[in-house]
């Protein structure tokens, strides 16, 4: 198993359609929910899990612990059908087979293709107006709105507003 497989099975279960609220929590019709205390509430489940119901009834939605239901309503709503479950994971499959070979065949193309780094656009001629020609290593300063004056090495440095190197206060970070 390659190390890229489980994240390509996560992506798919993201990528699948979500099922209907009728196949995976419960009827789409409301149902009669009984409680251990003999209450009853009638209502749609909107969701489950293994500690609470979330149930829409005409008050409202109610989250309702699971372990406050009556066996009978238990078994109502958490039974489900084996035919559903065979058809999610046959979906699953089919659509892991399809993001494999969606896969293997960018790979065979990233292969193919040659490896030039993409062109570099021409740099445009108001930023080399502003920058001053140079030495390397030499440095260059600017001055920002407050009249301090900062090198090429500072944080402040703005290649915008270019100076003269006794023009200004000198930056207290960078000296000027």
């Amino acid at each position: 198993m390659t190390p890229r497989l489980p994240a390509v099975i996560l992506a798919a279960l993201l990528l699948l359609p979500h099922p209907a609220p009728s196949q995976d929590a419960a009827p789409a019709a409301p149902l009669e929910i009984v409680l251990l205390d003999g209450s009853s509430l009638k209502g749609t489940v909107t969701s489950r899990s293994t500690t609470e119901l979330a149930v829409r009834t005409d008050v409202g939605t109610l989250r309702i612990p699971t372990d406050q239901l009556s066996p009978a309503s238990k078994q109502k709503i958490f039974t489900e059908s084996p035919r559903d479950r065979t058809a999610l994971i046959a979906q699953l499959e089919a659509r892991i087979a399809a993001l494999e070979s969606e896969n293997r065949e960018l790979r065979r193309r990233l292969a193919q293709s040659p490896a030039t780094p993409p062109a570099a656009a021409p740099a445009a001629p108001a930023a080399r107006a502003l920058t001053p020609s140079r030495e390397p290593g030499a440095l260059s300063y600017s001055i920002s709105s407050s009249g301090k004056r900062h090198n090429s090495r500072c944080r402040y440095y703005n290649p915008g507003f270019p100076c003269a190197p006794t023009q200004g206060v000198a930056c207290k970070v960078c000296g000027g």
